[in-house]
């Protein structure tokens, strides 16, 4: 979904766009409204569990939080339905989605070892107004691959970032090792930074977003918050000196209003699972650098009980 249209007529309601893309890179936009998917998830067959539909409400429906939050609701409900086997081919979806004529042939075809099966076969999500398609990624690797397009991509990256988090730390899905990498680094074709650790470094663009970035890293790395954090550790640790240097964690222990904590924590696991040397390089030498050092002595001194000597001019 990618778009609403508020009408305001005696009995308000929203109008929302979504644009549909085939695995023949054919694409389209239909208009529904809330009653609209309601009719379909009412006559689709409950062979397989349906996603949830979010439900009716008759007050506030005008809100723009609310008309916001109903579309994202909708668009992964949406997503989830077109995972379900053999349900691309219903005719009630088929009419909903308004499929051309040329793509339906590909919906009644069998699902084949290299494509996957064809719950998959109209899966696309939308990212800063382009089509990225990942028809052969799970629901929860197709969530890390958006989250990284917005960082890359779109003016909302801190809206994307919360999106994730929250997405994450309620469903608590596995992610594969290459994907978790993906997550923290993006594409390594690429040749600016991406990732959570390039947005982490990117306060040119926004501090916000800089510092949620940095937020969302610790919550990773956090045994108290998350079960997989060990696993996350290792590959977090396993990117190298250089790579880390992206996320230029000596500009939030120095800016004031940066995630100064965050950033002293993130260094001592660094220190403890790098070693002193590496810490200090992911750091760096600069001015910065070694103010950063300086900080960072002072509060592990404090914190932790142990003494960190500064770096001498």
């Amino acid at each position: 979904l990618t778009h609403y249209t508020k009408v305001r007529d005696r009995h308000p309601y929203t109008v929302y766009e979504i644009a549909v893309q085939s695995p023949s890179t054919i694409s389209w936009v239909i208009y529904k409204r809330y009653k609209d998917f309601d009719k379909l998830h009412k006559s689709l067959p409950k062979e397989h569990p349906l996603p949830t539909l979010p439900p009716k409400r008759m007050f506030q429906i005008m809100e723009a939080t609310f008309v916001e939050t109903r579309m994202a609701q909708l668009q992964e409900y949406m997503r989830r339905l077109l995972q379900l086997p053999n349900l691309t081919s219903h005719p009630m979806l088929i009419e909903f989605l308004k499929v051309p004529d040329p793509v339906k042939p590909m919906l009644f075809t069998k699902a084949s070892p290299r494509s996957g099966n064809s719950g998959a076969a109209l899966s696309s999500v939308h990212s800063g107004g382009k089509h990225i398609s990942y028809p052969n990624k799970s629901y929860e690797d197709r969530k890390v691959y958006e989250l990284v397009d917005a960082l890359q991509s779109t003016t909302k990256r801190v809206a994307a970032i919360a999106e994730f988090e929250k997405f994450f730390f309620e469903r608590r899905p596995r992610l594969d090792v290459e994907v978790v990498r993906y997550l923290f680094m993006g594409s390594t074709d690429r040749k600016t930074s991406s990732g959570l650790l390039g947005a982490c470094g990117n306060y040119g663009y926004s501090n916000v977003a800089s510092r949620a970035a940095l937020d969302l890293i610790c919550r990773f790395l956090d045994v108290e918050r998350n079960k997989d954090a060990h696993t996350f550790i290792e590959i977090f640790v396993s990117l190298g000196v250089q790579r880390l240097r992206r996320m230029q964690i000596e500009h939030h222990i120095n800016e004031e209003r940066g995630s100064r904590l965050g950033a002293f924590r993130l260094l001592a696991l660094l220190r403890e699972r790098m070693g002193a040397r590496n810490m200090e390089q992911i750091i760096g030498d600069s001015g910065d650098g070694q103010m950063a050092r300086k900080h960072f002595a002072r509060w592990a001194e404090r914190k932790r009980g142990f003494t960190i000597a500064p770096v001498s001019n």
